[in-house]
């Protein structure tokens, strides 16, 4: 079984040390992906999904977009705002959060720290559309 996913030109895709795959351009990571086979029953509802966000980035400046998903995905976009040193506001960082349910197994994305919002919107496509293949015998 391997993981598929439709990379953007000039992405590629790695397994990183702790297992997770990493895709982006070669000078960075973009978006994270983790598997966790066999987990598909813990597939989040769209509404539940985004209040876990909620609670995981309370006290900070952030502003979300609605879930998104379909019967077996669902992503949350959303920007945090740095915060300065004087108390005033910074810049607005992109981010992407969203799961995948294939099969018995679920796969989470997230985007990573840096990355610029246009490549937040390939992200976006590429967990979305992620899929397994299954080696022919």
């Amino acid at each position: 079984m391997g993981v598929r996913l439709p990379l953007p030109p000039g992405w590629t895709a790695r397994v990183s040390l702790d297992g997770s795959v990493q895709a982006g351009p070669d000078s960075h990571a973009v978006l994270r992906v983790d598997a966790r086979p066999g987990q598909a029953s813990a597939f989040p509802e769209k509404r539940a999904f985004a209040e876990s966000l909620r609670e995981h980035f309370r006290g900070e400046q952030v502003s979300m977009q609605e879930p998104e998903g379909g019967e077996d995905w669902v992503l949350v976009k959303l920007a945090v705002t740095g915060r300065l040193a004087d108390g005033g506001r910074g810049q607005d960082h992109p981010a992407l959060f969203g799961a995948k349910r294939i099969g018995p197994d679920l796969f989470l994305c997230a985007s990573q720290p840096g990355a610029a919002a246009d490549e937040v919107e390939q992200a976006w496509t590429v967990c979305r559309d992620l899929r397994v293949e299954v080696p022919a015998p």
